[in-house]
């Protein structure tokens, strides 16, 4: 007898909670853990404190809440046998609550009239928004696509005459492209969210000749009407601008500036993939200048110089920041398509309300940039950077590594194309205590004709981000994966005018559970107008 009741007993033992907290940004939250199935679980409110009760025990650790203005306290107690956590929170802020068999969490939010006009219904639809329609200043005609395989796949419109609207010296080429997305977004332990909305972009560009060289204006409104999530209602604005000037027989300087202003388009703010969340208005100008020096025998130098910033209208999940940088390449032409390049490069990022994110860095590197074999191009970076953000924490004050930036295309066919890219570089972060995040990702792409003059586009992509400060919430760096797959089927139609049909699955995995999320995504897309010519990259 006492034998079986002592095994009644262990049965009968309470499972061990862990209780931890941590900043996410503008976000904060509460996580509780088990290393078996979580029991009952009991979520509610007491004036100033959001109450859980759930079966278990404290493993004895007492969290310490971080530095956040709305976590305010934090304690453990017991009733019964079920453990009590109560969270003090500033007056007003909202919460959040996500569970899986293993574990709980509570999000907290800033009050309603602190938070971005974004709400979280638009985040789905903004975290693919920039994978559907391009942020970069590139013409409508990459759009239609087929890129990868120039004019061959799918036709470029008009564009394959590089004609446009011709008054005096100026050429004009206006273009307008519509789009219909269909997205459901899954994040976890939650139900699919869908998202619907129409998108309608004109684009007017305009060059002219100035002298010896050439100027090119290029200015797009990005209106959306069918959602009900404020994010997906407001106007998005970019414009171009490039000055291309030869002076004498072997120096050339080349202008350029980027504008835009908007709230889906992050990857204008962020090209590394964190800020998806706690979205703002934001505006983002990139300025810069190069000069080109032929100085005979096949060797060229080339100079240049960039500054930019980026500034948010409200608080978002990402901050303000500078950025400047210089690079200088001395390069020989190898073969009459293929340049060998060596050179080196200084980066500096200035965000006084973000200090650990605030670094400077040197690059030395090497870049081919041809016809590496017949039928295949390739343009491949390799470098070596040595990167200090002072005012971070010691594990992720520096980094001393390998960057890369590649691209290898290969002709299959008359209209078959396969593409590779690869990256690996830092990014500036806004979350925790980290200054920077390390980005590793690689994608494949491949492009053929169809019969009846319809091209097929498919690609698969892998891109990892990985962090240096220990995130509390889980006693290690954060590390996200991303992969995603899409296909799609195009086809101009006339000389003016095309269609494209795409769908997209996109799987976010981090090892902080609250950033995981998975989108399916199809859009449909129909242009008209002088989309330029269409170029092999």
């Amino acid at each position: 007898m006492t034998t079986w009741l002592m095994l009644l007993g262990l049965l009968a033992k309470a499972p061990t909670l862990s209780v931890q907290a941590a900043a996410l940004g503008t976000r904060a939250s509460v996580s509780v853990q088990s290393q078996e199935t979580l029991g009952a679980v009991d979520v509610g409110r007491d004036g100033d404190e959001i109450v859980v009760r759930v079966d278990g025990e404290s493993d004895g650790v007492q969290p310490q809440a971080p530095v956040s203005p709305l976590l305010q306290s934090l304690t453990l107690g017991s009733d019964g046998s079920r453990l009590v956590v109560r969270i003090g929170v500033a007056i007003g802020t909202l919460h959040e609550i996500r569970r899986d068999a293993r574990s709980l969490t509570i999000l907290l939010d800033p009050p309603a009239a602190e938070q971005p006009s974004s709400t979280a219904q638009a985040i789905p639809a903004a975290d693919l928004y920039r994978r559907i329609f391009p942020v970069s200043p590139a013409t409508a005609a990459d759009a239609t696509d087929v890129q990868m395989s120039g004019e061959s796949a799918a036709g470029t419109g008009a564009g394959a005459s590089g004609r446009g609207l011709v008054l005096g010296r100026v050429t004009l080429s206006p273009s307008l492209t519509a789009g219909y997305v269909d997205e459901e977004y899954i994040p976890p332990g939650a139900a699919a969210q869908q998202e619907r909305f129409f998108q309608v972009q004109p684009r007017l560009d305009a060059s002219a000749p100035i002298s010896t060289g050439s100027a090119r204006l290029g200015y797009e409104p990005r209106l959306r009407a069918g959602s009900s999530a404020p994010a997906l209602r407001k106007v998005s604005h970019l414009a171009d601008g490039a000055l291309d000037l030869p002076l004498g027989s072997n120096l050339e300087v080349n202008l350029s500036d980027h504008f835009s202003r908007g709230v889906l388009e992050t990857e204008e703010v962020d090209p590394g993939r964190e800020y998806f969340s706690n979205l703002a208005t934001f505006t983002s100008q990139q300025f810069q200048s190069s000069l080109h020096y032929d100085l005979g025998a096949n060797v060229k130098v080339d100079l240049s110089a960039r500054a930019g910033g980026v500034r948010f209208a409200q608080p978002s999940g990402f901050f303000n920041y500078d950025s400047r940088g210089a690079s200088g390449d001395l390069s020989r032409e190898l073969t009459p398509n293929l340049r060998l390049a060596v050179g080196a490069a200084y980066d500096q990022v200035d965000a006084p309300a973000r200090p650990a994110a605030s670094m400077h860095a040197a690059s030395a590197q090497a870049q081919l940039n041809g016809d590496l074999a017949p039928l295949t191009r390739g343009n491949i970076m390799l470098g070596w950077t040595r990167q200090e953000n002072p005012q971070a924490p010691a594990e992720a004050r520096s980094f001393n590594g390998f960057t890369a930036n590649a691209t290898i295309r290969r002709d299959l066919g008359y209209s078959s194309t396969i593409a590779l890219t690869a990256v690996r570089a830092t990014h500036p972060s806004g979350f925790g205590n980290d200054g920077f995040f390390v980005t590793t990702a690689g994608q494949l792409e491949v492009a053929f004709l169809l019969p009846f003059a319809v091209s097929f586009q498919g690609g698969t992509g892998y891109h990892v981000n990985q962090y240096r400060a220990v995130a509390p919430e889980i006693g290690r760096p954060r590390r996200d994966q991303i992969t995603y797959w899409s296909v799609g089927l195009g086809r101009a139609v006339g000389r003016w005018g095309f269609w494209r049909v795409d769908y997209r699955r996109e799987q976010r995995n981090s090892n902080i559970d609250t950033f995981d999320n998975v989108a399916n995504t199809f859009v449909v897309r129909v242009g008209v107008g002088y989309f330029g010519e269409a170029k092999r990259q």
